[in-house]
C-alpha cells in the first residue's frame, strides 16, 4: 500500500460528486444533547496528546497506531489503515505509534478514522448524501459542533464501487469549528464491524485548536 509523503493524492468518501438531494431531504435532530452519552473527558484514558500540521491537536489513546499527514493538500491523522479498524486496541500501560511519513491512500466504502483539518474544497457537504442525520455533539473543551449520521445502502454505494460486506455502510462526520478554523473527525464502518464507537467519540471530544493543550 502506498504511503504519501509531501504529495498527497487520495479519495476521501466524504467529498462525492454533488447530485439532486430534491427528493431525499435530509432529516435534522437539533436538540439531542440531553439524550447523548455524557462527554468523556480527555484523562478518562491514557494516551499521547499530539499536534497536526499547527492546525489541531488531539489525545491518541494508548496501544493506538497513528499516521500523521502535514501536506499541504491533506493535513490529517489517520487512526490504523482503512479495513484495519479492529486493530486499534486501547492498552493503557503501552505507549502510542506515532508516524509523520504521510497516510497511506485509500478508495472506496472502507472503514476507516481520520481526522482532518479541512480547506474549504475538502469540507463534508451534507447534500452529497441522501440518508443523512444531523444532532450536537459537545468537545471537551466547551465546544458545541455537529455530528452527521450517514447511511449508504447498496443502490447508492454503487458510486463508490458497491458494498464491501453487509447491507449497509455507516459514516459519521464529526464538525468542530474554533478559531477560523473546521476540524473534520471521519469515522466509517459496516454494521458488523466490532468497534466501541463510544470509546471512538470520547477520541473525536478530545479535538482542540489550542496545540499542545
Amino acid at each position: 500500500m502506498l504511503i504519501i509523503g509531501a504529495v498527497l493524492a487520495y479519495t476521501y468518501i466524504p467529498q462525492s460528486p454533488q447530485k439532486d438531494t430534491s427528493s431525499s431531504p435530509i432529516t435534522k435532530v437539533e436538540d439531542t444533547e440531553a439524550t447523548q452519552p455524557k462527554a468523556t473527558t480527555r484523562e478518562s484514558y491514557s494516551g499521547e496528546r499530539v499536534s497536526v500540521a499547527n492546525q489541531f491537536s488531539i489525545k491518541v489513546p494508548n496501544g493506538w497506531h497513528a499516521s500523521i499527514s502535514e501536506a499541504n493538500g491533506f493535513r490529517a491523522i489517520m487512526f490504523a489503515r482503512p479495513e484495519q479498524l479492529s486493530s486499534l486496541r486501547y492498552q493503557a500501560e503501552e505507549p502510542t505509534t506515532i508516524s509523520r511519513d504521510g497516510i497511506a491512500s485509500w478508495s472506496g466504502l472502507t472503514e476507516h478514522f481520520f481526522v482532518l483539518a479541512a480547506d474549504t474544497s475538502q469540507r463534508f457537504n451534507p447534500t452529497d448524501h441522501q440518508e443523512i442525520t444531523l444532532e450536537q455533539i459537545t468537545f471537551d473543551d466547551g465546544t458545541v459542533g455537529k455530528k452527521y449520521y450517514v447511511v449508504k445502502h447498496a443502490e447508492e454505494a454503487k458510486k463508490w464501487n458497491g458494498l464491501l460486506r453487509d447491507n449497509e455502510w455507516q459514516g459519521r462526520t464529526y464538525i468542530y469549528e474554533k478559531d477560523g478554523k473546521q476540524i473534520e473527525a471521519h469515522l466509517a464502518l459496516y454494521p458488523s464491524s466490532h468497534v466501541d464507537i463510544a470509546f471512538f467519540e470520547s477520541v473525536v471530544r478530545s479535538i482542540s485548536t489550542v496545540i499542545g493543550q
